[in-house]
């Protein structure tokens, strides 16, 4: 497969570029670092295989647009075809389009790798810097087996693996070792196994104590027995003892209660019902003799009031007096704002006019006019000037720019000119070039054909060698049929034996002729050969930078002609906008001047002021009339307020409300206070009118709600059979004790009842209650009784509690259960642990003997192709690689025969032999899977020489595999032609 062209539609730096290889088989991209060569390396990765939507996401254009593109490759079974693979289509699938339309999917595209996918792909035919940075951080005694791994499938997998496998198998089980998993967990095993055999003898004193149980159970319940019979007792003395105070009280009452009459002839709650009557009729009667206090007093106050009024003729007079007053101080508060703002306005004018400094006096405001066109007028000269200023010094600014670049285009024009040799020189220097060119081609075809010519003679040699045994056996073989025939007269044979002798004697002689012609060939070609000096080849090289420094120089000279013509055009455009520019600028003083003599005062002020000019004098103009209209303002006011004066006074007069000369906003004030006082008195007579009125309704009012309980008094008497007050409460006081006493009675009864049952209350109602100390020492006497059963019954209890607690840790202990199935969980435990032990076993096992397989059969080809290359990178100075054998590491031969191990190499020795594994195995594993082989920066620590032998190396390899080289190092274009480089501009 071939890469032959890229087009990137977005893919992290890179967008909207295209990049076409052509039909080279070694590609080298250079350029700067950040440059996007690793990125363009992984954009062909994800053409080939994809990349999951996550890591998309990190590719996506920085600057926006859709992520993929296309890429055209050719290869020898499918011939030419393109892929194509966006993110946002087809869940990011790829599509193949061929030349004549068919179209295939990624399933196709993946058959047509071959099996190869991402991961093997960067494994074998992809490596960069790190890799090697990777290698470096390995300690010695890791370093073989991991370049062992590199050489058979191109990544240190192999060696990782094996590590991950012993560190396991470490873990789990040492031999003579505690800490792995399995020797834990058989000492755990034994521990478990001595517990559980001390465990069994505690199953043996369980019947005995369980009779034991039950004899202690047996006596508790007969000392229960007793207990509760005394208790019941005790409770019973107790409750006598309890209701003693009782039975007393119940006793007491019962001989009271017939000490009083029967009061059935007063009325039912016949006290309480007259004192509620007596309640409820005290607020009433309080309330009719207050409102009789306030009838009289208010009486009083209202005809004192009606002594002060006015009549209302003389109040309706004064009241419009009043009013007309309020107008007047209005007037007046106005006439004094007019005042004041008027003197404000002249001092601002002043003030204004002073600071302009034009020649404007305040009485030129009345006859200044200024129509609004004036300000648009001005407002556009300043902008017209200004903006023409700002042109003019533009226009000059790139004059002088174009200038002084005119001149240092023409300075570098003729120094360049100065570097120029003659077109005669640079073909004498072509001519010399390409000669010498020819010659080291002639030379290379000539070395070729010795090196074709030792390998003919070599297998001359063998043909020789070969044809001699078959010559000797088949004429023995013939000698020896021949005489058999002859002897048993079979002619058949005879005549066979010597067609097998011709056969043999001719055979001879086409290998001999064979030989001969090949010498005839080779000798014609082996006669150029010589060697060229090295001064020779120095001085090409420096030819060959004059002709490309020349080519710089012709192409500079051409571009800086062009630029000179380009700046002397913009010239002459500069200095035809500065006479425009100029014409404009007359045309603008014309008009100023139109504006001054208009404007006589604009002479003493800038352009640039005008526009302000014209707000600061428009302002001024408004300021001056409404300046000149509170000038008559105030005059109308002041004739108004004469007016009202004079009608004030004589009101004042005619009425005798005043006694003295007063001024006239005292007079004001004086009428103000007697209407206030008049007003007051006015309202005091309707108010004391309506209390008045309040008051009556409210004594009627209070006599309809008093006139009920007077009449359910009278009643209350009438029950009772009695005339007065005392003597319906001294009735009512009798049967209220007698209720009580009987309600007592019966309060004790529902508190004995319970206690002592209907029958025992109604025989503690006829009888005399008992002493209460005569009951007080015969609960003494059982207390002390119960207290010796409650004793033995604790002791009991106790001791068949201790028996329980024995039996139930017995019963419910299950250590025995417990430990014997953590024992099999253990066991099951060890199982599993030694079944992972094997099982990691086997796999490594497994791995030495794939391992052994790879040594065996294919690592060998990829040594021998390591041990060439590692020779021609380092110079000849190792011949020599050598695989693990007998437990001995990777080994490389130098030119002294002497052996070494990989660990005793050097870190530049050892990037060489990585370098040498890796070309090797992309060299035998692309005779079968034919794919390109990609190089990122691999080679930034070689020297000038070894790159110069690596790039011929890849120039070999290209011949059967593309190669692309991604580099920062600009030197690489010395050792390859041109047309093969790519270089790449910082993104």
């Amino acid at each position: 497969m071939k890469i032959l062209s890229a087009n990137i539609y977005g893919f992290g730096k890179w967008q909207d570029e295209q990049l076409n290889f052509g039909d080279k088989q070694l590609v080298i991209i250079s350029g700067e670092n950040e440059s996007g060569k690793s990125t363009l390396r992984q954009y062909m990765l994800f053409m080939f295989f994809g990349l999951p939507p996550k890591k998309r996401e990190f590719y996506f254009p920085k600057t926006g647009g859709k992520m993929g593109g296309r890429l055209t490759v050719s290869t020898q079974t499918h011939g030419e075809f393109t892929i194509e693979r966006i993110h946002d289509r087809n869940n990011g699938e790829a599509e193949c389009f061929f030349p004549d339309g068919t179209i295939e999917n990624e399933k196709w595209l993946k058959e047509s790798m071959t099996g190869i996918d991402y991961s093997s792909f960067q494994s074998i035919f992809s490596f960069d810097s790190n890799d090697l940075n990777k290698l470096h951080t390995l300690k010695a005694d890791q370093l073989g087996e991991v370049l062992l791994g590199i050489g058979m499938t191109g990544s240190d997998q192999i060696y990782k693996t094996e590590k991950h496998l012993d560190n396991q198998l470490n873990q789990l089980f040492k031999p003579q070792g505690k800490k792995p998993e399995v020797n834990e967990q058989l000492m755990k095993i034994e521990e478990i196994n001595k517990q559980l055999n001390e465990l069994k003898v505690e199953e043996n004193s369980y019947h005995e104590k369980q009779s034991l149980k039950e004899i202690i159970s047996e006596e508790i319940v007969n000392l229960q027995q007793e207990l509760a019979a005394s208790r019941k007792k005790q409770t019973s003395i107790e409750t006598k003892i309890q209701v003693s105070p009782l039975l007393t009280e119940l006793h007491h009452a019962n001989q009271q209660l017939f000490q009083y009459e029967d009061p059935s002839e007063f009325p039912e709650n016949g006290v309480e019902r007259y004192q509620h009557i007596k309640e409820q009729l005290l607020p009433l009667q309080s309330e009719y003799s207050v409102l009789h206090d306030n009838e009289q007093k208010y009486e009083s106050e209202l005809g004192s009031l009606k002594k002060q009024v006015w009549d209302s003729e003389l109040f309706n007079k004064a009241n419009v007096v009043l009013e007309r007053a309020r107008n007047y101080n209005h007037s007046g508060n106005e006439m004094e704002y007019h005042i004041t703002e008027k003197d404000s306005i002249a001092r601002e004018l002043t003030k204004d006019l002073e600071q302009l400094q034009v020649g404007v006096e305040l009485e030129d405001l009345r006859d200044l006019k200024l129509p609004f066109h004036v300000e648009e007028e001005w407002n556009q000269l300043k902008q017209e000037k200004s903006q023409l200023f700002m042109e003019l010094e533009k226009v000059d600014s790139e004059l002088k720019s174009i200038l002084h670049q005119i001149k240092h285009v023409g300075d570098r024009n003729e120094h360049i000119k100065a570097k120029l040799v003659s077109q005669e020189k640079i073909d004498q220097y072509n001519q010399k070039v390409s000669d010498y060119d020819n010659q080291t081609k002639a030379q290379m075809f000539n070395e070729f054909n010795i090196d074709q010519k030792r390998k003919w003679q070599k297998e001359s040699k063998e043909r020789d060698k070969r044809s001699n045994i078959v010559i000797a056996v088949g004429s023995l073989f013939s000698i020896a049929l021949g005489a058999f025939a002859f002897v048993a007269e079979i002619d058949s044979l005879l005549i066979a034996s010597i067609l097998l002798f011709v056969g043999v004697v001719i055979q001879k002689l086409v290998v001999a002729q064979s030989n001969r012609r090949t010498e005839k060939i080779f000798g014609k070609t082996d006669t150029v050969t010589r060697s060229q000096p090295k001064q020779e080849e120095i001085h090409i090289k420096e030819m060959k930078q004059t002709l490309s420094d020349q080519q710089t120089f012709q192409y500079e000279l051409k571009n800086g002609e062009a630029d000179y013509q380009k700046l002397y055009i913009e010239q002459i455009k500069l200095e035809e906008k500065e006479h425009f520019y100029r014409i404009k600028q007359k045309r603008l003083e014309k008009r100023v001047n139109e504006q001054t003599d208009i404007f006589s005062f604009l002479n003493l002020v800038h352009i640039d002021y005008w526009p302000k000019l014209y707000h600061i004098l428009s302002n001024s103009v408004l300021k001056w009339n409404k300046y000149s209209h509170l000038e008559s303002e105030i005059e109308k006011l002041q004739l108004t307020l004469n007016h009202y004066e004079e009608e004030i006074v004589l009101f004042l007069e005619e009425n005798q409300l005043i006694v003295e000369e007063l001024p006239i906003n005292e007079k004001v004030n004086h009428l103000k206070r007697l209407i206030e006082k008049q007003m007051g008195l006015n309202n005091n007579i309707e108010q004391y009118t309506k209390w008045l009125n309040e008051v009556y309704d409210l004594q009627r009012n209070l006599i309809l709600r008093m006139k009920p309980y007077h009449e359910e008094i009278a009643n209350l008497w009438n029950l009772a059979r009695v005339e007065d007050e005392e003597v319906f409460l001294k009735k009512g006081n009798n049967k209220k004790s007698r209720e009580k006493l009987e309600s007592r009675i019966s309060e004790i009864k529902d508190q004995l009842t319970p206690l002592l049952g209907e029958s025992g209350f109604k025989i503690a109602l006829a009888s005399k209650p008992d002493e209460k100390e005569d009951l007080l020492q015969e609960v003494r006497d059982i207390k002390q009784y119960i207290d010796e059963v409650e004793a033995s019954i604790e002791d009991k209890r106790q001791s068949l509690s201790d028996v329980k607690s024995l039996l139930v840790k017995m019963e419910n202990k299950e250590d025995y259960s417990i430990v014997k199935h953590q024992f099999h969980l253990e066991q099951d435990y060890l199982k599993s642990l030694t079944k992972q032990w094997a099982i990691h076993q086997v796999s490594k096992q497994i791995l030495l003997e794939t391992k052994q397989i790879f040594q065996n059969n294919y690592l060998p080809k990829v040594i021998e192709s390591t041990s060439y290359y590692f020779n021609l990178l380092t110079g000849g100075r190792y011949i020599n690689v050598f695989s693990p054998k007998s437990g001995n590491p990777m080994q490389v031969e130098n030119n002294l025969g002497i052996r070494f191990n990989v660990n005793q190499l050097s870190q530049g020795t050892n990037d060489q032999l990585y370098i040498s594994l890796r070309i090797a195995l992309s060299e035998i594993v692309n005779k079968q899977y034919k794919l390109p082989f990609f190089i990122d920066d691999a080679f930034v620590h070689f020297d000038k020489s070894r790159t110069k032998e690596m790039i011929r190396i890849l120039n070999k390899l290209a011949t059967n595999q593309q190669i692309i080289l991604f580099t920062c190092q600009d030197s690489l274009q010395l050792y390859v032609e041109n047309e093969k480089n790519v270089h790449l501009q910082v993104l």
